[in-house]
């Protein structure tokens, strides 16, 4: 048997749902979403969408402009360490151009 060889409901099967679907006064679609989920998740997902979302509360009521205080400019930290790094490079590489100009 292959996944092909059952590719939906068959002849009698169909029948039957269109007979219940015929019973309940609704349509054979409407009758497959009904088989498809409980009725009890279908209640849960009205109420849940019917009751209304908490607002969140303002965390300020006070209005200002939108500006930020301003903050005294200065040098990012570990500046004086990577200059220090640098300096000591320049040094090892003018001695080394010093050495192969020879001198």
């Amino acid at each position: 048997m292959t996944k092909y060889d059952n590719d939906g409901p068959n002849l009698e099967e169909e029948q039957m749902l269109e007979a219940e679907a015929r019973r309940r006064g609704i349509s054979v679609t409407q009758l497959r979403m009904l088989l498809a989920v409980p009725d009890s998740l279908v209640k849960d997902l009205v109420s849940d969408n019917s009751q209304r979302a908490p607002q969140a509360k303002p965390v300020s009521t006070v209005r200002g402009t939108g500006w930020q205080p301003e903050r005294k400019l200065e040098q990012p930290p570990g500046i004086l360490i990577m200059d220090r790094m640098m300096d000591a490079q320049d040094a090892v590489d003018r001695r080394a151009l010093a050495k192969r100009l020879g001198g």
